[in-house]
């Protein structure tokens, strides 16, 4: 009787098994290279451009023959930070957003950016690139 038992309970298990098996859906993932959308993003690369140019004009109007720092240069400073750190946010938004359409467009369940990824996955960067373009 309880050969029997083990049998089935065994017979059981392998049903199961092989019906998860059976059912088993691939994990379809999508990839992102980053610097390349940095480089050929044109909204990436012109706003990059004039956070350098505000950086530099800024930084020439503090330096001017000052030994110190004021207050108010401190807080043109944090102004500045903080634009940056807003539209860097904003740029990042942006590129999410086109990355979850190519996604949802694609059927994939995971996209992920291309630094650590040795093989395997579908690399839609220039489909986010024309979403973005």
């Amino acid at each position: 009787m309880k050969k029997l038992i083990a049998i089935l309970t065994i017979i059981f298990l392998c049903s199961i098994l092989g019906a998860c098996f059976k059912f088993r859906q691939e994990l379809r993932v999508g990839i992102i290279d980053t610097q390349r959308i940095m480089a050929q993003w044109p909204k990436f690369r012109q706003t990059w451009i004039d956070v350098q140019r505000e950086g530099y004009q800024l930084f020439q109007s503090i330096n001017k023959n000052k030994t110190t720092i004021s207050p108010t240069d401190r807080e043109a400073v944090k102004e500045a930070s903080e634009k940056w750190q807003k539209v860097k946010e904003q740029l990042t938004d942006e590129a999410r957003g086109a990355a979850i359409a190519v996604a949802k467009t694609k059927k994939l369940q995971m996209v992920v950016v291309n630094s650590g990824v040795e093989f395997g996955g579908e690399d839609i960067t220039e489909d986010v690139l024309k979403l973005l373009k």
